[in-house]
Formats: C-alpha cells, structure tokens, sequence
C-alpha cells in the first residue's frame, strides 16, 4: 500500500487515536481511496511517548500505527448559483460533489423554508443528477433549490440557489444594460406614489437614486399679481375686438394688466443617493425590471462573489420609498450609503447642501436660496441591516458583513424656518414608526397600487418572446416593421397607466414631467399647463377606473377656485373663473395667472377652465354619482355660468354673441402676427361644453328651475 500524498502526523501520547482531515489531497491507503475533504482515523501504536512529526513516505513507515477507518462523505465543490429566467426560456442549476463512489443526487425544491424532492415532470428533467434542467421555465419553477449528495459514508446539501421567473405576461419594463452616466437620468427606471418618487440607474455597483417630491419647486421671492383693469379699459378692449382693430386691443389688454411674474419655480430633483459596493470580477448578467403591477423596480446581477439582487418601490399605502438590498446567497454584503448631488442636476450656485449621517439614518438638508422666507427642504433616510455592523465616515454609512439592508425614505418641503424643522427630526419619527420588514411594506403595495392598476389591461395577444424584449429592442423592431408590434404597444399602454397612477395622489395628479426629473432645467418649468396638456395625461384615468389617482386631479382643480375667479374678477371685470394657463402646484397663489405678454394674452384663453372641468363631468358619465355631480361638480358649473352671462355682452349683427377678447392657446394667424382676436374655437367649444353640462346638471338634481333661477 501507499500513502499519497504525504501527511504529518502530529504529536500525540502512546495508543492515542488521532484524526486528520484532508483538504484539497487525498490518501490511497490499503486499496481505499480516501477524497479531497475525508478524514483518516490512525492509533499510534509505539511505545515511544511522543513523536514530534512524522512524514510517512513508505509503507514501512507504517510500523506501529494502523488504519482504524476511512471516512469519504460527500463535499460539494461546486455550488449551484441563483438565476433569473424569462418564463418560457430554457434553464439549468448545476453543482459538482465528491466522495467515495458511488454518489447519489437528489435536488429538492423549497417554498418557505420547506423543501421536497424534486421530481422529473413537465418541463423538468435530471432531478437525480447533478443538474437540474428546465426546458421552458413557467412560474411554477420560481422557488429555491438545494442539492442533496449522499453516498455510503453520509451526506452533503449544497447552499440554496433561487430561481426568479420573470413573465412577460404580468407586463414589465425590461432593460439589459444600464447607463453609465449622470447625464443618462432620463433612461432611469422610475417609482413613485404622487408624493414620492425615484429615479433608479447606473451601474449597480456605484449606483445612483434620484430622490423626487411633489413639493419641490424653487422657493418663490415674490408673488405672481396683477392690476384691477378699470372698465373703461376693458369696454375699448372688447369694442376694438368686435370692430376687428385687434392689435389696439391686444397691446391695451397687456398695458392694462400691468402684470409681474412670480411663484414658485421650476419644479427640480430634490438629491441623490449613492450606493456603492467594492468591486469583485467583472458584472455580468444584468437585467433592470420594472413590474408595472407592484410598481417594484428589481436589478439583478452576477460579479466574483454570485448573484446580486436589489428592490426599489414607492409605497402608496405607507407613503414611504422602500429599498431592499440582499446578499448573494451564502455571501455578505458590504456598501456604502450617501446622500448627495450631481453637477448635472444644475442647482443654483447660492442653494446650501448639508448631508448628515449617523448609524441609523442619512439626512439632507437644503436651504434655497436667500429672499425666500428661509424656505428649504430635507431628506431622510432610516437605515436597518440584519446582521454585519454599520460605521460612519462623515457623510457616508457603512455597512460590513450584513446579509441585508432596508432602506426607509420620506423628504418634506418647509416654506418657512426650515431650520426649526429639521431639527424637530419629524421625518426620523415617522419612519422610526414604519415597519421595517420588506414584505409586509410590500403587501400593503400589493393592496394599494396592484389592487388599482390591475383593474384594467389591454391584451393584443403578443407572443411570450417579444413581451420578454427590452423596450429598446421593441422600438427598433416596430422602426423596421411595416405592422404594429404587439408587444410594443401592449408595453406602451402598461407604462402610461403606471407611469399615471404612479405620478398621482389622493392631492394631486401628474404635472408635465409626471413628478420626475433629474435636471432643475426641465422644460416648461415642470407645471402643470393648462391649456392641453393636464387635460391628455389624466385622460385615462375616469375610463382606466382609477378614481383614486383622479380624485388629486379633482382636488387640485378646487384648490385653485379662489385664484381663479380673482383672474376673472381683476383681469376680465366678471363674475366665475379664468384658468391661469400654468402653475407649478397647490401653493396660496400658485393659479393666479402665469404670464400676460404681446404674444399671450392669456387672461382671454376664456374656454381653459371649461376643459379642466370636463373630467369632472366624464367622472359624473361613468360613476352616475349624483352627490359628487351635486356638491363637487355644480358649483364649479355655475361659477361658469356666472362668467359667460358677465363676459358675453357683444353680439354680431345676426344677434348671436361674440367672444370679442378670444385667444387661441399657442397659436397665432400667420396674417395678422396679433393674438387677441374673436372666436377662438378653443373658447367657443368651452363655453358650449360648460353651459351644456350646467343645464343638464340643473335637470338632473331639479336645481334653478323656473325663471329667473338658471
């Protein structure tokens, strides 16, 4: 017999029985061969006391001692790693074992901690192998895996490997790459709840989160305000409009106003944070998705140490950004957490950033800039880890040796001493109060934004392959394609009703950029515009059974009342509402009206408040709701009828009145270079709507019935 390779045996006392264990050798002795991992048992059998080493090379250096036993278990040398699979796609779990022959496989899948045997049927084959493979993955697969390795000699069970499916069928944003700058933010995947919102991009090893709030604009320095015009100006301005001397008309409707522009400004990204893990072999198998149903945002990714998985959503129940971090299964997690800004985010030079950090919470702090009432805004996020220690290093939180991070975002604007604000540490409190386990924050999603967002789907019956494609795959293949791409469109109406639901509230709906931007220079300030474009991004919601997400639309709109019939009382001398064109949100004084100038006139957009009012009486259509037509619907409709019997005093020579002060909304006859014309379709149609609806409101509910009462 032989002994291959070498072993030292230590020292020991006369007849004591010694165990080694081999690691990456293995020892032939007596025609058995022991495997890497076994242990050799030997009882020394000298009667010398001690041997200080002994390096058996020879079977003649055996003299004295014997084999008692040989022991060659199982040992796992290769364990099977997590993937995440398409549904429909092919997939494999491989492990490698040995051990003394012949070894015997069992693979076992696990839901919730319990495991059975796995079996060879459907799209399973190769349960008693060392590979387990799927021929088309469905989302029965989805579970955890273990490998069990048995021989004569006992057992091994490989660490669990988790197989997520991912199917197209439950309608996700898909990408395989991610962008690698700032300046990429608008290709990020994006979460919110109307409040609250993110911003998720960048390689996921430094990866940075846009955090967004419904309340951030830029501090106003002064009010938006306006002259009183005196009648006499307001009877030449419609006088000059009937007898066509228009551009008289439109330049003492601009003098007259004596207009000053301000408010709060353009809306703007509030900070971001970094994430950032050590580096361990290249990054592979990436994939972001968005899950429209649960609004949760999932990146995935594979480096040196396995397979990676990270989770983002915006509760809508519990009003809090949640952002869960795992370790690879069998590994730990070490990062780094920050709050910061980008260069790219074009903050104004004179705003003051302040980023706090402690073992339990990160803390922006933002004054705007001086003139605007020490008005400000901060960021907080709660930082809880199952396992490993947390560190600070000035702004930065460490985290080592955690198998798991939870992430608990909330951020407020204070127009007022937000100072004193901040240090009352509301926002630790509230989030001190959230629960801090992921499921239970995810099952309240589940019955908030998936219980809404589900009531509706539009299915063109794409094929599994392409409803799995990212978004920039379907766009270059509907480029090239003469018919429409199921999937593509299938996405496109998914995206705009999450993306809608996503960006509204019980208090608000989307503004132009939905609630979204990375930049302070977003186009058009970021307000809501009235004259369209409020009107299109909310015109899914009555007819997609979203009501919740519509009542901000509705709130919003009642907010502005007051404003509003100030525009008409100052600007027009009449009775009801004007719509103030944009604004940038809820503030006192954010509707009154956003800009009077030679090309816009705006105070003579007269049909603008109509069509905002027109999802109020779509609401009505579908509902049959009587009490909201009756409270909430009717008086907005009667101020409306109050203005047009103030504003209609001219008529043409065959007795039908004029709209003599008309403005079509960004448009202009190319003939005439004027604005201020007389009846804009834009204006007529309003007016039709609102007083059409008025009387049939009165019908309906028996109100202002007889004369002199409509």
């Amino acid at each position: 017999s032989d002994l291959t390779p070498p072993v030292s045996l230590s020292t020991v006392n006369t007849s004591q029985r010694t165990t080694f264990t081999l690691g990456d050798d293995y020892v032939k002795f007596g025609g058995v061969r022991v495997g890497a991992g076994g242990t050799i048992t030997f009882t020394y059998q000298r009667n010398s006391s001690a041997t200080a080493h002994h390096n058996p090379n020879s079977e003649g250096d055996f003299n004295g001692l014997q084999l008692v036993k040989v022991n060659s278990s199982p040992s796992i040398n290769v364990q099977p790693t997590s993937m995440a699979v398409i549904a429909g796609n092919s997939a494999q779990l491989t492990a490698n074992a040995s051990g003394a022959l012949p070894l015997f496989y069992q693979w076992q899948k696990g839901t919730n901690g319990v495991y059975v045997n796995s079996t060879d049927a459907g799209d399973v084959s190769g349960s008693t192998t060392n590979v387990l493979s799927f021929s088309a993955v469905t989302n029965l697969d989805a579970a955890d895996y273990r490998l069990i390795v048995t021989n004569t000699f006992g057992g091994a069970t490989s660490q669990v490997a988790t197989v997520t499916v991912s199917d197209p069928s439950q309608r996700m944003g898909f990408s395989y790459s991610y962008p690698t700058n700032y300046s990429d933010w608008a290709n990020a995947y994006i979460a919110g709840n109307g409040k609250l919102g993110i911003m998720v991009f960048c390689n996921p090893l430094n990866e940075a989160v846009i955090y967004n709030d419904r309340g951030f604009n830029m501090a106003k320095t002064g009010d938006r305000s306006f002259a009183q015009v005196s009648a006499t100006d307001l009877a030449t301005i419609k006088s000059n409009c009937a007898a066509g001397n228009f551009a008289a008309a439109n330049d003492l409707a601009i003098s007259s106003a004596q207009y000053h522009g301000g408010g709060e400004g353009n809306r703007h990204p509030g900070f971001e944070m970094l994430i950032s893990i050590p580096p361990s072999g290249s990054v592979s198998n990436y994939s972001r998705t968005c899950d429209f149903r649960t609004g949760v945002i999932t990146v995935r990714w594979s480096d040196g140490r396995g397979d990676w998985e990270r989770k983002s959503f915006v509760s809508r129940k519990d009003g809090v950004i949640v952002q869960y971090l795992t370790a690879p299964s069998g590994g730990t997690l070490n990062c780094s957490f920050q709050l910061t800004t980008e260069s790219g985010m074009s903050f104004p030079s004179s705003m003051i950033f302040t980023s706090l950090a402690n073992p339990d919470y990160l803390n922006m702090r933002v004054n705007y800039p001086a003139n605007t009432g020490s008005a400000g805004y901060e960021g907080v996020t709660r930082v809880v880890t199952s396992g490993g220690t947390r560190s600070v290093t000035g702004s930065i939180l460490n985290v080592s040796n955690a198998t798991s991070v939870i992430l608990l975002t909330r951020s407020a604007k204070y127009y007022t001493n937000c100072v004193t604000q901040w240090n009352q540490q509301n926002l630790q409190t509230q989030l001190a109060a959230i629960s801090t386990d992921y499921n239970t924050l995810l099952n309240g999603q589940i019955a908030t934004h998936q219980a809404i967002y589900d009531r509706v789907k539009l299915d063109l019956n794409a094929n599994t392959v392409d409803r799995a494609k990212a978004n920039d795959d379907l766009l270059v293949m509907q480029k090239n394609s003469s018919t429409p791409v199921k999937a593509l469109w299938e996405r496109v109406f998914d995206a705009g009703r999450y993306y809608y639901l996503s960006s509204s509230s019980d208090q608000s709906p989307p503004d132009l950029l939905g609630m979204w931007t990375g930049d302070c220079n977003a186009g058009f300030g970021g307000f809501y515009h009235l004259d369209a474009n409020l009107n299109l991004q909310i015109a899914g919601g009555n007819i997609g059974d979203m009501p919740e997400a519509m009542e901000g639309y509705f709130k919003i709109n009642e907010s502005w009342r007051a404003d509003q019939a100030t525009i008409a009382l100052k600007l027009l001398g009449c009775r009801g509402m004007v719509g103030c064109g944009n604004t940038p949100g809820m503030a006192p004084g954010a509707a009154l009206i956003a800009n009077i100038n030679t090309y816009y006139p705006y105070q003579y957009a007269t049909g603008e408040e109509p069509w905002l009012l027109y999802p109020f009486w779509e609401h009505y259509l579908i509902t049959g709701d009587t009490n909201f037509l009756q409270t909430r619907l009717y008086p907005l409709l009667k101020d409306m009828g109050h203005f047009y019997e103030d504003f209609l005093t001219l008529t043409d020579t065959n007795g039908h009145y004029i709209f003599a002060g008309s403005v079509s909304p960004e448009n202009q006859p190319s003939n005439l270079a004027v604005s201020l014309l007389n009846n804009s379709t834009f204006d007529i149609s309003g007016a039709k709507f609102a007083l059409t609806a008025l009387i049939q409101t009165c019908n309906t509910l028996g109100l202002d019935q007889g004369a002199g009462q409509g």
